[in-house]
């Protein structure tokens, strides 16, 4: 709080956790703030009197998500959007060999901050890592803290790190480290690079770094090598027309080339590691519209086609969001995007498996709106990705009335 003046300064709330403004009530007298102290976004009261807080903060509102405030009527009434839904960390549970849903994801993981994304469970199955997006103006306040959530008690660890956004987190096969694709800069100097996170001390160290910005080189696979001491990458060159995977050597840097596509008109593909580190499935869009998955021994030589299928135009670049392979080796995991339907505003993915072996694919009961980044458990039954959710959320005008506590006589 500060007086007009500029001579008194008092503080009004503090916390460690992230409390935005919402508005002063019309009798001067209590101003409402967003908090996510409690683990969820809540509305919180606090009085004011003389410039200074006039007693503790109290609970309003549970679980009121991303708001803009509109503002209050003469009678006290706050009129606020809510914002469309928002990326977060969905866990579901299924059985890996009949494919059946166990348990569908309802609501996102509880966390601090406005949302969250790229969830990855540890080698030890003791452990999910995940970042959280804390802070208000994307351009300047807003900060991505690195997450380690103990699966057994619940708690956590955090990460704050200079870098925005975040993504691919890939454990180290000893769980002592996390290696992940981060962004240095904004706009157009951004610089696609890898770090090396270390995951007692939080200690970052940049193991690659693109030469030229993103939007001519990037970054769009990683993982560890079986022993640990190699990571994978896909290379992309928009410049060259190049797309090439390498294994490159955590202590020398010395790099070495697995496979490129000879077709420069399709170099763009993806890829994802078997759990055994020894083949590494493909996709690849194709020019008529196609999609198509290979296999491809991880040592390089000829690959394989495993399957080839129509897509849709709306997807991003021609690729579906995830692609993973099942925890037993077996199966291939990939998402289909669903028809579009009246008034769906982004598209409505459905998981899917194909066999390693071969054979068509198979639906699985599980739908999200822009599923993506899915994490295996060790144990192979749960999963962990990144989605809008089970459905996609619209802006909504509300009306708060009648929410302050009656004073005591």
């Amino acid at each position: 709080m500060i007086s007009i003046n500029g001579k008194q300064n008092y503080p009004l709330i503090e916390h460690s956790a992230c409390d935005l403004v919402i508005g002063w009530l019309p009798d001067g007298k209590t101003m409402l703030f967003k908090s996510d102290r409690e683990g969820t976004d809540d509305v919180w009261a606090i009085s004011v009197k003389d410039g200074k807080p006039d007693g503790s903060p109290v609970l309003i509102k549970e679980e009121i998500g991303t708001i803009t405030p509109q503002g209050f009527d003469q009678d006290g009434s706050l009129y606020y959007i809510t914002s469309p839904s928002r990326e977060n960390v969905y866990t579901a549970e299924w059985d890996p060999r009949s494919g059946e849903i166990l348990r569908k994801p309802d609501s996102p993981i509880k966390h601090l901050g406005q949302r969250t994304y790229s969830p990855s469970y540890s080698p030890d199955g003791k452990s999910l890592a995940y970042v959280s997006v804390r802070g208000g103006n994307p351009m300047s306040t807003e900060q991505h803290v690195i997450c380690i959530r103990s699966l057994d008690s619940g708690d956590e660890r955090e990460f704050k790190t200079k870098y925005k956004p975040w993504g691919r987190l890939r454990w180290s096969p000893d769980s002592h480290s996390i290696l992940a694709y981060a962004r240095e800069g904004e706009g157009q100097n951004a610089h696609s690079q890898l770090c090396l996170i270390d995951t007692s001390s939080g200690e970052t160290k940049i193991v690659f770094r693109c030469e030229m910005d993103e939007q001519k080189q990037w970054v769009d696979f990683v993982d560890f090598s079986q022993d640990g001491k190699s990571f994978y990458f896909l290379h992309c060159d928009d410049i060259n027309k190049i797309s090439r995977l390498l294994i490159r050597d955590l202590k020398s840097g010395n790099e070495k080339e697995v496979y490129r596509p000879l077709d420069s008109n399709n170099f763009r593909f993806r890829c994802a590691l078997s759990p055994d580190g020894k083949h590494f499935v493909l996709q690849f869009r194709l020019k008529n519209n196609n999609m198509a998955m290979h296999i491809l021994p991880a040592s390089g030589g000829e690959v394989r086609e495993l399957y080839s299928s129509e897509i849709s135009k709306a997807v991003t670049r021609g690729f579906t969001p995830v692609l993973t392979w099942s925890k037993d080796g077996r199966y291939i995991l990939f998402s289909n995007v669903m028809p579009y339907q009246q008034n769906t505003v982004v598209p409505i993915y459905q998981l899917m498996r194909i066999p390693v072996d071969g054979g068509e694919p198979q639906a699985l009961d599980l739908k999200m709106a822009s599923m993506k980044r899915l994490s295996i458990h060790p144990d192979g039954k749960a999963l962990a990705f990144s989605s809008l959710g089970a459905t996609m959320k619209q802006p909504i005008l509300w009306k708060m009335e009648n929410f302050l506590p009656k004073e005591k006589k």
